[in-house]
């Protein structure tokens, strides 16, 4: 084997006695703690964008379906039981509401958390 010196390293290791191994733990800690905190602003503010987004599909569906209700209750001279409304309207949901699973159910004696 042959040895490395300073000058073959270049920046790298300054040094001749120190040990060229990598990122010491606390570099590590540092670039981890930066990422955390870049990401504790960036994702609120990502979903507040996506919900801000959102809301002239939520009116414009909402509105499509009051006038749907309108409709119905002329024809037949009473508005819908709020079980069947999308069925007996003719109104089909979209594949895809952007909304995460259903929540697990609460156990017996425990407090939900309203988000």
């Amino acid at each position: 084997m042959t040895r490395t010196d300073a000058s073959t390293l270049g920046n790298a290791c300054p040094r001749i006695t120190r040990v060229c191994r990598g990122f010491t733990l606390i570099e590590l800690m540092v670039a981890v703690s930066v990422v955390a905190i870049l990401s504790a602003i960036a994702i609120p503010s990502y979903q507040n964008s996506i919900r801000k987004a959102r809301r002239p599909d939520a009116k414009s569906a909402l509105l499509d379906l009051a006038a749907r209700q309108e409709r119905y209750y002329t024809l037949n001279n009473r508005y819908t039981d709020g079980v069947t409304v999308p069925n007996s309207l003719g109104y089909t949901l979209p594949a895809n509401l952007g909304h995460p699973a259903p929540l697990p159910p609460v156990p017996a004696g425990a407090m939900p958390q309203l988000l």
